[in-house]
């Protein structure tokens, strides 16, 4: 389990390191990224929240679970906000 949060967090720091390498003017947008990226996932879970209960459509229930964790993974990534 260690092992695998040490690549993990060696993964991220070097997405980050190329994110600045390719965008150096990002630093500060950084977090911005992160609140885009969270916004975005949370429009796409309410449409499927949406279809449930307004047209009881349970077909894309399949992919909440991918949605959840990207959101774990956007505040790895990006660092949370509070």
């Amino acid at each position: 389990l260690e092992f695998r949060r040490v690549l993990f967090r060696s993964m991220v720091d070097e997405f980050r390191a190329g994110l600045m390498e390719e965008l150096p003017d990002a630093a500060p947008l950084i977090e911005d990224i992160g609140t885009y990226a969270r916004a975005e996932i949370m429009r796409r879970l309410i449409i499927v929240f949406r279809l449930n209960l307004d047209h009881n459509d349970s077909s894309w229930n399949s992919v909440v679970p991918m949605h959840l964790a990207a959101l774990k993974e956007i505040d790895l990534l990006f660092g949370t906000r509070g």
